[in-house]
């Protein structure tokens, strides 16, 4: 064998062994702890998305920091929607191995899912490895959720503002509850959607329901917007019975009633304070209240009170009573 023929076979051994070393990842000068060292330099990862259904891969580096070979001897996921791919369950000394994990969207929000190994490293021998994704929506409606307080008979008009990440074209907008009334959708650059809440032919409570907006005619997910409303009565009496004791205002016990209907002053077809020949009232209206105050005629009385204060309210069906119970005691000798 001639000298070239030997230079060139050496070359060409130097040649394979440097693309091994490039290929495996490794780094033979170690100079780590004598066992096996699993060092991940990215162990937990985050990104976002806004497509529901699409696999996101998340690439983690293994690399081998010990003077001895790394065994993988089990891997562990933390649900179905994640599957992984491992290059190699066996790292020697400074080579590097790599693990690709791929999380299914599935809904808004935050995912986060994770793999742990199970390694022979002393001390250590499990590693966890992290994956969150943040799925942000295409399109984001303001406010996300609509709640209104209305008095029996009201109705108010509110506005949804589409905000949209990549261009959309709003399709059909669903409602089940017929208080709820979509006035207009308006399409363009910052489409807003138009809504009339009433609370006509309802009863005093709580009502909700959920207002679909459909997305590029069902292409998309649809975008649900929570509609929340309370009715409440217009009247409103403060307090609803009365006490009348021993307080007194120009030397005569009484007390305040203050009335509203829609948070305005009350409009009063009658007014009685009973018994007449014991009680009587005056009328003033402050602000968004009618304030009736109720006294005793008698500024001497002594006893107990029993009586009721009963108004026709203008709009109201029946009578509005309340009751005045009370007891004024005989005044103390000095």
């Amino acid at each position: 064998m001639s000298v070239r023929h030997l230079l060139r076979i050496v070359l060409l051994s130097f040649q394979g062994a440097a693309l091994c070393l490039a290929g495996c990842g490794c780094d033979e000068s170690v100079s780590g702890k004598r066992g096996p060292s699993l060092v991940m330099p990215a162990a937990k990862q985050y990104r976002y998305s806004n497509e529901i259904g699409k696999k996101s891969s998340f690439t983690f580096q293994l690399t081998n920091s010990g003077q001895q070979t790394l065994h993988i001897i089990n891997v562990k996921r933390s649900c179905t929607c994640l599957s992984f791919t491992l290059s190699g369950r066996e790292i020697r000394p400074g080579c590097t191995e790599t693990l690709v994990m791929e999380l299914l969207a599935e809904h808004y929000g935050l995912n986060t899912q994770w793999v742990a190994l199970s390694t022979n490293e002393e001390g250590k021998p499990v590693h966890v490895l992290e994956a969150t994704e943040e799925l942000v929506p295409d399109v984001v409606c303001m406010p996300s959720d609509v709640s209104q307080e209305l008095y029996l008979g009201q109705c108010s008009r509110r506005t949804i503002k589409v905000h949209m990440v990549r261009p959309h074209e709003l399709g059909k907008v669903k409602k089940a509850a017929e208080w709820i009334a979509v006035l207009q959708v308006l399409s363009g650059e910052e489409p807003e959607l138009r809504l009339q809440l009433c609370a006509r032919h309802l009863s005093i409570g709580e009502y909700r329901d959920v207002i679909v907006l459909e997305l590029d005619n069902g292409k998309y997910p649809a975008v649900a917007v929570p509609v929340h409303m309370r009715v409440r009565s217009p009247l409103a009496v403060v307090p609803s019975k009365l006490f009348l004791g021993a307080n007194r205002r120009d030397g005569v016990a009484g007390q305040c009633v203050a009335v509203s209907v829609s948070g305005k002053p009350a409009d009063f077809a009658d007014i009685q304070v009973l018994p007449t020949d014991l009680l009587a009232y005056s009328l003033d209206v402050r602000g968004e209240k009618s304030m009736i105050w109720i006294g005793l005629k008698d500024p001497g009385f002594v006893g107990v009170i029993s009586g009721e204060l009963r108004m026709k309210i203008t709009a109201e069906p029946g009578d509005v009573v309340v009751p005045i119970t009370g007891y004024i005691p005989p005044p103390v000798a000095p």
